[in-house]
């Protein structure tokens, strides 16, 4: 039996799990698919139950691309699957990089409108599977047009199309504003936060704020705590909550609403024959 051999990588958790969520629908469907996974210390955990093999490369080592190029003379992949990191010298730049070298077909998931990650001009991705067609607009504006979309939706978010989000005995009296965080190191991003903190003080009356760092960041909760409560124009009436918000809390709208097709579409795209 023939099977198409796919190579994944994801260095940022969010990738990871856009990529997982292929080899969850590839398995289900029973797909011959093969894969090989590169991971990063971040994403190693989100495939260790994927039944394929993984191997986790650090950030800090120095030999990286040398130990990737093993991986394709050994794996010898059909087609690549990498993440979307904002490091420099992520291990997706190096798996980007070293397929186009050996021409061998690439992609990656976008994970929010617009984002490329580290990509830039100098090397992009054969394609990016995106969202919808804001993203489509977005990205190829950011690459003056150069970047090859095709609209997939966001796989990782196919499990709550079948869910009910209703909301019962919904009895808050008050406002409860959730803003999600995204890494530190990007620039900013604090300011953003601040600038929101500051923003509450246009309100006349006290509002609870919930705030999700980003999984890099969560051993950051103190500073971030700190962060709003230092904030002396901000009405907050009590310490901030630090919560691991459940997704399903702001999938409400419509935009992220995932459909079968969009999963159906990468699979398709690479060819993938029973």
């Amino acid at each position: 039996m023939n099977y198409l051999k796919i190579l994944i990588s994801a260095n940022d958790v969010g990738s990871a799990l856009q990529n997982i969520a292929i080899i969850n629908f590839c398995e289900l469907q029973e797909i011959n698919v093969s894969f090989y996974i590169i991971s990063s210390h971040l994403t190693s955990h989100i495939f260790d139950n994927s039944g394929f093999p993984v191997k986790l490369i650090s950030n800090k080592c120095t030999d990286k691309k040398k130990i990737i190029q093993n991986i394709f003379k050994e794996f010898k992949p059909d087609f690549v699957l990498a993440g979307l990191s904002f490091c420099n010298e992520a291990i997706d730049d190096i798996v980007i990089e070293i397929s186009s070298e050996l021409a061998i077909t690439n992609g990656v998931i976008q994970d929010y409108w617009g984002y490329i990650g580290n990509f830039s001009n100098n090397l992009l991705p054969d394609f990016f599977f995106v969202i919808d067609k804001l993203s489509v607009y977005l990205t190829k504006k950011k690459t003056n047009g150069k970047a090859d979309c095709i609209i997939t939706g966001s796989p990782k978010h196919q499990m709550y199309k079948i869910m009910n989000f209703s909301i019962k005995n919904n009895k808050r009296k008050k406002p409860y504003l959730i803003f999600i965080g995204q890494p530190r190191e990007i620039p900013g991003f604090i300011y953003n936060l601040k600038a929101f903190i500051n923003t509450l003080n246009n309100f006349d009356h006290k509002i609870d704020i919930g705030f999700k760092p980003h999984p890099i960041d969560y051993q950051l909760e103190n500073y971030y705590i700190d962060l709003f409560q230092e904030q002396p124009n901000a009405f907050i009436e009590k310490s901030i909550n630090v919560i691991s918000l459940n997704l399903r809390i702001f999938l409400s709208g419509t935009l992220l609403e995932p459909k079968r097709a969009g999963i159906t579409a990468i699979t398709s795209f690479i060819n993938f024959t029973p």
